[in-house]
């Protein structure tokens, strides 16, 4: 027979064993809740009321960073997004100009280009991208689209879609598939690379102008970003900008490169495209 206190001793075990297996058969009811659950169906393609052209990013996991790159891109880490819309192509000047003449934006800061005396309200120009715009102008412009500006995981998962490329067209790099400063002095139309389309069928992700997302820029956020649609860090100094540019060197065209400034700033390179939550 054994000893009370052995007794005692047993049943305490048992308890925390139970506890444990209780604890594992809920976390394995919640992921599969969270793998197996139905995923909404939306329409590849969207027409916005304005007449602008978005694509479905799906909802999905996707690899976020890269190790052998400079520190902010790291840690590399998973990150799952909810469906969203993204432009196709970067905000032309002529779809800013619309939303000046509403009274809804500001114009940029300056009007022309760096080798164009006259580039914003040149009909010649109207299909290139916008440029002297600051993150605030960005920001205007997207919410009287009725969208907003892509989080920075959200830029990078539609950039470089599920798998490990470096730009956003695969791992080779030349002048037919981007703009940037070996190939070129100043903006190019939008759409003018086919080779170098995303793998959701977005153009210019790699090149022509930097790109503002929603996001401040912190240089340790990956270490603390959240699994599930990350937002970023809270206000910052800088505002993070995707994508390089015309202007840029090749480093600057990875999926992966954070660049960063003021969100007061304007330059001959700086652009923007627009997002939306996929909604029913």
């Amino acid at each position: 027979m054994l000893p009370a206190y052995s007794i005692l001793k047993k049943i305490q075990q048992d308890y925390f064993l139970g506890l444990i297996l209780f604890a594992l058969i809920i976390i394995g009811f919640i992921y599969l809740a969270i793998e197996y659950r139905p995923i909404a169906s939306y329409p590849t393609d969207l027409i916005d009321k304005f007449g602008l052209r978005m694509k479905l990013i799906p909802e999905g996991e996707f690899t976020m960073g890269r190790l052998y790159n400079f520190p902010a891109e790291q840690p590399i880490h998973k990150v799952y997004l909810s469906s969203f819309y993204i432009d196709v192509y970067e905000v032309t000047n002529i779809q800013y100009k619309s939303c000046v003449e509403a009274g809804k934006c500001s114009l940029p800061l300056v009007e022309y280009s760096y080798t164009r005396p006259d580039y914003f309200k040149n009909p010649q120009f109207d299909n290139y991208p916008v440029i002297y715009v600051t993150w605030s102008q960005a920001k205007a412009f997207c919410e009287w689209r009725g969208a907003r500006l892509p989080t920075e995981a959200e830029w990078e998962k539609a950039a470089r879609g599920v798998d490990d490329r470096s730009y956003s067209w695969g791992n080779n790099l030349d002048c037919s598939k981007v703009n940037y400063n070996v190939c070129s002095e100043d903006t190019t139309e939008v759409g003018s690379y086919e080779q170098g389309i995303s793998p959701y069928g977005l153009y210019d992700m790699s090149g022509n102008v930097w790109e503002w997302v929603s996001d401040w820029r912190s240089e340790t956020y990956y270490e603390i970003s959240p699994y599930m649609n990350p937002q970023g860090p809270n206000a910052e100094a800088y505002k993070v900008l995707r994508g390089g540019s015309w202007n840029g060197y090749y480093a600057y065209l990875s999926v992966t490169y954070r660049g960063r400034d003021n969100p007061v700033n304007a330059t001959n390179d700086y652009g923007f495209r627009c997002a939306r939550d996929a909604t029913p």
